[in-house]
């Protein structure tokens, strides 16, 4: 089945190393389906455009392998420019980014409870990576020739995501998500389902929406037009509900 090469691909690349006893795992959600429908609905836009240029349609044809080898993004693209040698095949980087370091998920101090607290720091140029060793408390980390550049952090990702790590865990998450906001460090901390429905920023964007009986809760489009979010108009209809209707058409 080339759906499930497909998904194999991008399996390759999703998960823990193998020297971390790591091994392949699919993502939460069915990325490739949903990539699938918003491909071809750009498929459909573009379409409609050349018909109302033209007067002429198109034939639309979809593929989850296609979309799955395009999702491939910039690890296809690191494999292409790197003249296809067997030791640059991109593989599996747990929670880090692959070309951008530190990018990853940090274990920060424990919660309150004692539990395990984690948080997510993209550190996504040179400038950000000066302001977040500012606030670690080590300005010369910026200047070191091995740290002071992407390449160089890459070169050495694993002295700085352990240097990282060590000021990391010192210190309650909410903290550091405190200092980094305020210096522009992109940082944000691992949230459950619940929180993230729940979170201030998803009400207050009206994320969520409800039936007109406000009964149920949905989860809105992401999609504004002119700073409105189409509302949720009617209850999703029951099994059949609708049966007769479609088939008087």
């Amino acid at each position: 089945d080339y759906a499930i090469q497909g998904a194999g691909g991008l399996m390759s690349v999703t998960g823990e190393r193998d020297d971390l006893g790591g091994g392949p795992q699919k993502v939460g959600v069915a990325v490739a389906d949903l990539f699938t429908g918003m491909y071809a609905t750009v498929a459909i836009l573009a379409a409609l455009r050349h018909a109302e240029r033209t007067g002429q349609g198109q034939h639309i044809d979809m593929a989850l392998l296609d979309v799955q080898v395009a999702m491939l993004a910039n690890l296809g693209a690191n494999f292409l420019v790197s003249g296809r040698p067997a030791d640059k095949v991109p593989g599996r980087m747990g929670n880090a980014h692959q070309n951008v370091v530190p990018y990853q998920v940090f274990e920060t101090a424990p919660t309150a409870s004692g539990e395990r607290d984690h948080m997510i720091l993209a550190v996504g140029n040179d400038g950000q990576f000066a302001k977040f060793c500012a606030i670690a408390g080590h300005p010369e980390w910026a200047s070191d020739p091995r740290f002071a550049t992407n390449p160089a952090r890459v070169e050495n990702r694993a002295l700085v995501n352990d240097m990282v790590q060590a000021i990391v865990s010192a210190r309650p998450r909410a903290d550091w998500i405190e200092l980094f906001e305020k210096s522009g460090v992109p940082c944000a901390g691992l949230q459950t389902i619940d929180e993230v429905l729940t979170h201030p920023q998803t009400i207050e964007l009206a994320m969520l929406q409800r039936t007109p009986d406000g009964r149920k809760a949905f989860m809105g489009t992401p999609l504004s037009f002119d700073g409105k979010r189409p509302p949720q108009e009617r209850d999703p209809p029951e099994l059949g509900a609708d049966t007769a209707m479609i088939l008087k058409r």
